[in-house]
């Protein structure tokens, strides 16, 4: 045989206004000195009035909401390819802007990494971007009004050897803006065949005409020949 006890408000035994609060709409409000704490309702969502310290591992399965990003998609690969392709299935409609940070060897000397993005699923090839890459000391600067890629990442070949690669920090906007083109502004650093250090920033756009294309998914590539190696990772940035 079992029994039920039911009480609305389980209160401090000191007799002050803290406690639990058992009588609002199936809520469960965890009060000090008569001020919301805790708010459990009836879909088991939890509601935190104050301040959080976590003193071990928080583990997160579902998404976070409110401005920050999530890492998307994490990228380690010693393996010789054509491209590295992001796919609609970590870009597309759940995020307009996305922040990348990555280091890219080639396969030999005199390689500069590239990139192009996805419009349907389809890789756009065309005379559609604009860009600009400036060398940052000065010695070099190249500006495309109608270019077959996106960006240069760098304003200088890098060399072939392990440690001669490019690394980039960028950030891509406009992704699902059909008013504003799809764009992206970064900087890079890497070494020659030298091997002598230079440092580059750069930019690129779809072209105003081509600012209605959604883009669902981004290439990088060589000037020519495979990427050796590619460690890099994708964040959506939340609005």
């Amino acid at each position: 045989m079992s029994s039920t006890i039911k009480v609305n408000n389980i209160q401090n035994l000191a007799g002050d206004d803290s406690g639990i609060d058992l009588s609002t709409n199936d809520q469960i409000i965890l009060k000090t000195a008569n001020t919301t704490a805790i708010t459990v309702d009836s879909s088991q969502n939890v509601a935190l009035a104050g301040n959080q310290t976590i003193a071990g591992t928080l583990g997160v399965t579902g998404n976070i909401t409110g401005a920050g990003m999530d890492l998307l998609y994490t990228v380690t690969s010693s393996s010789s390819v054509s491209a590295h392709d992001i796919s609609s299935t970590y870009i597309n409609s759940t995020y307009d802007n996305y922040y990348l940070v990555g280091y890219f060897e080639g396969d030999a000397d005199t390689r500069t990494l590239k990139s192009q993005v996805f419009v349907g699923g389809v890789l756009q090839t065309g005379s559609i971007y604009g860009n600009a890459t400036t060398l940052l000391d000065g010695s070099s600067h190249v500006n495309n009004n109608s270019d077959t890629f996106l960006f240069h990442a760098t304003g200088g070949l890098m060399g072939g050897e392990d440690g001669e690669g490019t690394t980039i920090s960028v950030v891509f906007h406009n992704a699902n803006n059909t008013q504003a083109p799809f764009s992206c502004n970064g900087s890079s650093t890497k070494h020659s065949i030298t091997p002598t250090h230079d440092a580059s920033s750069f930019s690129g756009s779809v072209i105003p005409a081509n600012r209605a294309n959604v883009v669902n998914g981004i290439r990088f590539v060589m000037n020519t020949g495979n990427i050796n190696y590619a460690n890099f990772k994708l964040y959506g940035l939340r609005d």
